[in-house]
């Protein structure tokens, strides 16, 4: 199997609220097949959550699909080039170009999105800043030009951050002149020349730069603002919300593409034999009784990903003492996937009636499993039982899953690293 395509989980993440304007022209979408949408509170992708009362997919016939997911490509945006506003190293393999509106509440609540990222990436991202000047703020044509007038001094950037974090003081006032005047006094602050600046608003000698940028985001159709492009891909926000949580998680995404698949697995396991999986982590190994005769697509689908090394140093993302550790993503963020999914299996006399029972996370009940991120009960959950497929049992080292650090991905930011998995040994008995 080639792996080629990419494909994406939607995040249900409530974020901040952008600033939108008709576009001149829509945007070219890659053609394929979309996922359904999951309604999930808070990660769809992070299951098992309150199952609801859908009743199970059937269970006869299973098998296991791809399914990648529309992907915007924007057209019509130039390149990158010295003449534009860049922050981080030009051999970057990320690139994110955020065109926006310093007028914009959306815009001023996503301004850490730049530290926060390079905070994660280092010197592996590089954040480009165009303008997109929507036509009813009012403000929004002066501040460009201020920030513009403040990079002819070598502080667009310092000037950037001081106009977002300013933006409800300078956002009250009134008229032209009250505006040119704070923003001069924002030049002196930050130590620039105010006569050189105040000379370059009153000359409008940006204007045409800030009206350039903005034909250039109403050609492409985008849609409001902000608008992030990441490495060509415009960043879906009225599915993933605005917030650096999603973002980082659609970053990984594009990062995860050459991992994925573009067919289901092939079949790897013998019907003559039994499966057990050794779990190898920094912590002691974990072994799992696979049920290979009773779930065979589920585990089919596990063993192919283990041989394949999918697992080798992917961590435990998500671990809810009193409920579940949950892994199998290499992004670490909860959204991964190989690029398929698998029906669910459902089947009577399974039970998460104990510690160690091992699952498929999914969408919810009914939704089929991610296809390659999988949880360990730390206690009896029956309330789960019908709704995620079980594929085995741990049979040594609860110790060890006991012992794995807590992380919780719906509190955000500033989490403990996880628990990393070395490998994962499959065995033939």
């Amino acid at each position: 199997m080639r792996k080629l395509a990419l494909f994406f989980i939607l995040l249900s993440l409530v974020g901040v609220a952008g600033c939108g304007e008709q576009s001149a022209s829509p945007t070219s979408t890659l053609a394929v097949t979309s996922p359904p949408v999951s309604t999930t509170a808070s990660n769809p992708t992070a299951a098992p959550t309150e199952p609801g009362n859908e009743p199970p997919a059937p269970v006869g016939g299973a098998v296991c699909v791809a399914e990648p997911m529309d992907l915007q490509i924007v057209e019509g945006i130039p390149p990158v080039t010295e003449q534009d506003h860049v922050h981080g190293s030009a051999d970057a393999s990320i690139t994110l170009i955020e065109y926006a509106d310093f007028q914009c509440p959306g815009c001023a609540a996503m301004a850490s999105l730049r530290a926060y990222l390079e905070d994660i990436y280092g010197d592996d991202i590089q954040s480009v800043y165009r303008h997109f000047a929507l036509s009813f703020h009012d403000k929004a044509y002066v501040t460009a030009e201020a920030v513009e007038a403040a990079g002819a001094q070598d502080k667009f950037w310092e000037m950037h951050d001081l106009l977002y974090e300013r933006q409800q003081e300078w956002g009250r006032l009134s008229g032209d002149a009250a505006l040119q005047d704070k923003m001069i006094e924002y030049a002196a602050e930050l130590g620039l020349d105010t006569e050189q600046f105040a000379q370059a608003l009153e000359d409008h000698i940006y204007q045409d730069r800030v009206a350039a940028d903005t034909q250039d985001a109403q050609q492409a159709g985008l849609p409001g603002t902000p608008t992030y492009i990441i490495n060509g891909v415009i960043y879906p926000t009225q599915q993933w919300g605005l917030h650096p949580v999603p973002i980082n998680a659609f970053i990984s995404l594009l990062q995860l593409e050459d991992r994925m698949y573009t067919a289901p697995p092939p079949q790897v396991l013998d019907p003559e034999k039994d499966y057990v999986a050794t779990i190898q982590t920094e912590r002691g190994d974990i072994v799992i009784e696979l049920y290979d005769d009773l779930v065979p697509v589920n585990v089919n689908s596990f063993v192919f990903l283990a041989q394949e090394g999918w697992y080798d140093g992917v961590t435990f993302h998500r671990v809810i003492p009193g409920f579940v550790a949950q892994a199998g993503d290499p992004t670490g963020t909860g959204v991964g996937s190989p690029g398929y999914r698998c029906d669910d299996e459902i089947v009577a006399g399974l039970s998460y009636d104990k510690v160690g029972v091992v699952g498929m996370a999914s969408g919810g009940p009914g939704t089929s499993s991610i296809g390659s991120q999988f949880f360990i009960t730390f206690d009896a959950i029956s309330q789960l039982d019908g709704n995620y497929t079980i594929i085995g049992q741990v049979v040594e080292g609860l110790d060890v899953l006991e012992n794995l650090t807590p992380r919780d991905p719906s509190e955000g930011v500033n989490l403990p690293p996880g628990d990393v998995i070395e490998t994962i040994i499959i065995q033939e008995q």
